[in-house]
């Protein structure tokens, strides 16, 4: 029996007149398909980039910490053959700071000032000063073993426009994709390397440490 058919109704409607019986009747079938369920099977730990002396900050500009990739990497197990992505809500947002850019090396990547649908929070100091922004880059990607890339849907579509491997905070989702359509398996894997970009001195209190802490809840979407 296929699993993925949740719910099942018939109807049976008898149509008469006041004196004349019908001699026919309607049986409906409705079903609902859902896609099999998939569950996150490993997840990287916390980053921690430690200590940071206001020395190594600019007066006046952002500052970027040296790219740090998350040890181990995103897995997804699901119990039959689907096409996932994953989609990211900010849980610092409406804290990024609006200037500067972030980088990554491998593979190459920038996020501007501009895309603030790809610029994630660090919180907000005690005068009410956004601290940061970060985001990550998606890479590595896998479908049972084999090599995927990565891709952007938008409301269940691929976005072929939109070729950035890196989070939204705006409901689009991060997928993997093979052969230029989203692709189909069971087991999906993806490694995530992050970037963070400092305020200047200048927008932080002085005298005082500061703790930023950036987050980002992932949710499974299914396409």
């Amino acid at each position: 029996m296929n699993k993925s058919i949740l719910a099942l109704t018939v109807g049976l409607c008898v149509f008469s007149l006041q004196t004349f019986a019908s001699p026919t009747a309607q049986l409906s079938f409705t079903a609902a398909a859902e896609p099999p369920p998939c569950h996150i099977q490993q997840a990287p730990g916390t980053l921690d980039f430690g200590n940071i002396q206001r020395s190594q900050l600019n007066g006046n500009t952002p500052t970027q910490l040296p790219v740090k990739p998350f040890v181990g990497a995103i897995t997804i197990q699901c119990e039959g053959d689907t096409s996932i992505g994953l989609s990211a809500v900010d849980n610092s947002g409406g804290s990024a700071i609006t200037v500067g850019d972030l980088h990554w090396d491998n593979p190459a990547t920038t996020v501007t000032t501009t895309q603030t649908d790809q610029r994630f929070g660090l919180g907000m100091t005690q005068d009410g000063n956004p601290i940061g922004v970060w985001n990550v880059v998606f890479h590595s990607a896998q479908v049972d073993g084999a090599a995927a890339s990565i891709g952007i849907a938008s409301n269940g579509i691929l976005d072929v426009n939109d070729t950035s491997p890196t989070m939204r905070n705006n409901g689009k989702a991060v997928s993997w994709v093979q052969n230029n359509a989203f692709a189909v398996g069971e087991i999906f894997t993806v490694q995530a390397d992050a970037a963070v970009a400092i305020a200047p001195i200048k927008d932080l209190a002085s005298g005082s440490e500061i703790d930023f802490a950036g987050s980002a809840t992932l949710e499974i979407k299914y396409l």
